[in-house]
């Protein structure tokens, strides 16, 4: 018997509200550390702090090392059960439902650390086969979303078929990633991201309600 199909998840703003908890988490940490605070600014420029300006006021050299002391800031804070984001609601019985028929991964934009709570702590663990992380993109030299190199990688190790590959994301990048790879993707509008510009990386499927998640699904591997 061969794999079964395979569905790749984006984590925040796809699996779990992530945004209910970085601005109340940003704010206390920039207050704690005496800097500006532009939530907007660092989420555009974290991936690459030695280069983009983080909003903090600090010289860019000093960044890297203050973008280190946010990750150790929220995970020692997650650790303590404060600034853990919530599934969506209807994930915690759509992920199990999916895991039944498919193999599930993740790829995220996020340290290994943050996701691996992020995922733990609601319970997820156990479905999901898979994960690459900044971590993973920055040890193995490849280029983050909208590349497809994480699924590239991802792939040739779980030995998946891209044909038998979904991507499902709530970013521009993620659908990015599913176009680079010529693979089928589900825009996920639950989580926040502007319409207009998920419509303009053609999305194979634009889905507002998350319990229409395994249908859509089934639809597309039909």
């Amino acid at each position: 018997m061969g794999l079964k199909k395979h569905i790749v998840f984006d984590l925040d703003g796809t699996i779990v509200d992530s945004h209910k908890i970085y601005q109340p988490m940003f704010q206390e940490f920039c207050t704690k550390m005496g800097l500006q605070c532009d939530l907007a600014k660092y989420i555009t420029g974290y991936i690459d702090p030695v280069a983009r300006d983080l909003g903090w006021g600090l010289p860019l050299a000093e960044q890297p090392a203050m973008n280190e002391t946010l990750i150790a800031f929220h995970l020692e804070q997650m650790q303590q059960g404060r600034f853990v984001p919530p599934l969506f609601p209807g994930m915690e019985n759509i992920i199990p439902e999916l895991a039944e028929k498919y193999d599930l991964s993740i790829i995220t934009a996020n340290t290994r650390k943050v996701a691996t709570i992020f995922v733990d702590c609601n319970g997820l663990a156990s479905f999901f086969s898979a994960k690459r992380s900044l971590c993973c993109a920055r040890e193995r030299n490849y280029r983050i979303k909208p590349s497809a190199d994480a699924l590239y990688c991802l792939i040739s190790e779980t030995g998946h078929e891209l044909h038998h590959s979904i991507m499902i994301g709530d970013s521009p990048v993620d659908i990015g990633l599913a176009n680079d790879a010529g693979i089928k993707s589900i825009a996920a509008l639950w989580g926040g991201y502007a319409v207009d510009k998920l419509q303009a990386e053609n999305p194979t499927v634009m889905l507002e309600n998350i319990a229409e998640l395994p249908q859509t699904v089934e639809a597309l591997f039909s």
